[in-house]
Order: structure tokens, then sequence, then C-alpha cells
């Protein structure tokens, strides 16, 4: 029997671009699909499509809720998911028809719980934007070799919930967090200590809309500045913090260095922000500060311990230092090294 593929896609007033989302579910190559449609609210014809389209596609399930944002939908679609894996697919973007035959096929050969894909930037009207890298070639990887993949070759691809195949057992007692965005970010240490193997893939498979006035589209996506979030500056210091309960010291130093950078993007931008997010900062600030102090005990790599003192210092010789780095990894670049 074939294993079955729960297909969810959270909904919310995205009439213009629906119906090619859906197309491009249902006509996959790999048929054994449950897909369920969470509208989330709707107050366009969102709805009646996501209704005309069920009635078409006996897999389709479409459950209807008050609005309560994209994590929302998405917890909601995973308590009734009843699929041997699970998939995300945005409702603004859309797949390549074989996506989902793609990345069943290298999770069960890998006997991975996750596999990644690649994916292209599209504009509104799907039509492909300037590419950029993806994985060279297929490589399995462990949790803990994850993490450099993340941070050193695919940060983007790495973190996103929607390039990925996962098996159910991964979010048995994982959902996202209500509220948040950067909402990934907030679970992507719990799935990975879950998953112990990770199947990375270098097909483009998934269509990532661009769309104007979008949070990605504004800040220049795959640019060199960072831009403040309070809520990633949060996740991050999380995931520092459970990598200093684990001894996992190299993958704190990324993480340190993640919310590092949020906090530096945040001072630059402070009078910009609201008093709430200030508030946020100030707070998120000290708590890094803290988090800090409490490494220095603990037998960690150099190359961290330099990230800690700079930014103790003056968060700005922190930038000064990443700056340098940023540089001199150009220049290599250019050389070919």
């Amino acid at each position: 029997m074939d294993k079955i593929v729960s297909v969810i896609v959270p909904v919310y007033n995205v009439e213009r671009y629906l119906e090619q989302c859906l197309d491009s579910i249902i006509k996959q190559t790999y048929r054994s699909l449950e897909i369920l449609i969470i509208n989330d609210g709707s107050t366009d014809q969102s709805g009646e499509i996501a209704s005309r389209y069920a009635g078409l596609d006996d897999r389709i399930v479409l459950l209807e809720k008050n609005n309560g944002g994209l994590s929302d939908a998405r917890n909601y679609g995973l308590d009734r998911a009843s699929g041997d894996y699970i998939m995300f697919v945005d409702s603004d973007d859309y797949i390549e028809p074989d996506m989902v035959e793609y990345l069943l096929d290298a999770i069960e050969k890998a006997d991975a719980q996750i596999a990644v894909c690649g994916y292209r930037l599209v504009d509104e009207d799907g039509e492909d934007l300037p590419d950029w890298e993806a994985f060279p070639k297929e490589k399995v990887v462990g949790s803990l070799d994850y993490w450099k993949v993340y941070h050193e070759e695919a940060y983007i691809y790495g973190v996103v919930a929607w390039n990925k195949l996962y098996h159910k057992a991964v979010f048995d007692r994982i959902r996202f967090p209500v509220g948040k965005v950067h909402e990934d970010e907030f679970i992507l240490h719990k799935l990975l200590h879950i998953a112990d193997r990770i199947v990375c893939c270098p097909g483009k498979k998934y269509r990532y809309r661009q769309r104007k006035g979008s949070i990605m589209n504004l800040r220049g996506h795959g640019g060199s500045r960072d831009f403040f979030s309070a809520d990633a500056l949060q996740a991050f210091l999380i995931r520092l913090e459970y990598f200093m309960k684990k001894g996992m010291f190299a993958e704190a130093s990324y993480a340190f260095a993640l919310a590092a950078r949020q906090v530096v993007s945040g001072y630059e931008e402070r009078k910009d922000l609201t008093g709430q997010d200030r508030k946020r900062l100030f707070n998120y600030h000290a708590r890094l500060k803290r988090s800090a102090r409490q490494c220095f005990g603990k037998k960690i790599p150099a190359s961290f311990r330099v990230k800690i003192i700079s930014f103790m210092i003056d968060r700005r010789c922190f930038q000064l230092l990443r700056n340098i780095k940023r540089v001199f990894k150009t220049e290599e670049g250019e050389d070919g090294k």
C-alpha cells in the first residue's frame, strides 16, 4: 500500500494565487495524497475557490476556522492529518509536479526522518527571479551535521517549513508557536533533536513567491544586511539556551552570533521600532548578556569566546569583527579558495 502524504495548505486572502497553488498539488505525479486546506477566516474569495476544488478532488479536505495566523492554521492541519508523512505548502506559492515523489523517494531510500529540497524565487506572476545556490549534491546528514549545513551552506533552505517532507513522528509533540513571525526558527532545534537522519536534495522543487510589500521582498532577500525582529531574537535566545544546556557548544556559538546580530540590528533601527519592540530588544539584550556570562565557565571553542568578548565589550565591536570576516570570505571566494 502506498504511503499517504498529508499536504497542509493554510489559506488566508490569497484569491489571486490559490488556484495555481492547488493545481500544482492535485497534479502531483505521486497520487496518494491527503490535501488539507485550512481556510483561516479568509474574507475574499479564497474560501469559495477552496470549496470548488474540494468538490473536484476527493483527496481534498476543506477545514474552516477563525483567523488565527499561519502557525495556528498549520497546527490545525497537523492535529487532523492522518498521513504517514507531512508537507506544508503556503497558499501563495506552488510546487513542481514531482516534488512529493522526489522527496518521498529520497527520504525512504535514505531511511531519514526529514527530506529537504531547494527552491526558486518567483515574482507575483510566477516568473523566475534571479537564482541562487542550492545543495551541490544529495547528502544524508545527522542532526549535528545539519547545523553545519544550515549555517554554512543553506541558511534559508535549512529553516523554512515548506521545502521539506517530514515523517509524521517528527511532529508528534511539536507545534508552531502561535502569534509569532519567524515561527520556523522557534522549532528547528526541536525537529532536529527528533530527526537523526536528514537528506538534503539539490533539486529546486518549490516556488517561493515574492509579493510586493512582503517582508522578504522589502528586506532584499539574500542581501547582506540584517533586519531586526524581536521574535527572531527570542527564537535565537531559546536556541542558544537549549544548546548550552545540551553541551552543544559549536551550535551554541552559531546561535549566539544570530542573536547578537539581531541585537545590533535592533539598536540600528531603534528609532523606528514600536515601544513594545524596543522593550523586548532591551530585555532580550540583557538576557543574551546573562547567557554569554554563563558561557565563560564552559569549555567553549575559541571562536565562540571571541564572539562573546567582542559583544560584551561593545555590540559595535562584534559587528566590526563580523564585517571584517565577511570581507575576507568574499576575497577568498573571488580567489577561488
